[in-house]
């Protein structure tokens, strides 16, 4: 497997998690569960750099 595909799918990777981040967020704040420190902001870096990681990927990957 070449750079560029490794590279799409920890892209892929670092997406779910940050939404998954996101979500435990959001669902703490909706049911009032008490966890600890809420993971927001790490979510929207994760979510961030991944999508960018997920362009950059495909654009190379188009190239022939």
């Amino acid at each position: 497997m070449n750079r560029d595909k490794k590279s799409l799918i920890a892209g892929y990777i670092m997406a779910i998690c940050g939404f998954i981040c996101i979500l435990i967020t959001a669902l703490n704040y909706l049911f009032r569960w008490k966890m600890g420190i809420p993971p927001a902001a790490l979510g929207i870096v994760f979510l961030g750099v991944g999508m960018v990681w997920i362009k950059r990927s495909r654009e190379r990957l188009k190239k022939p």
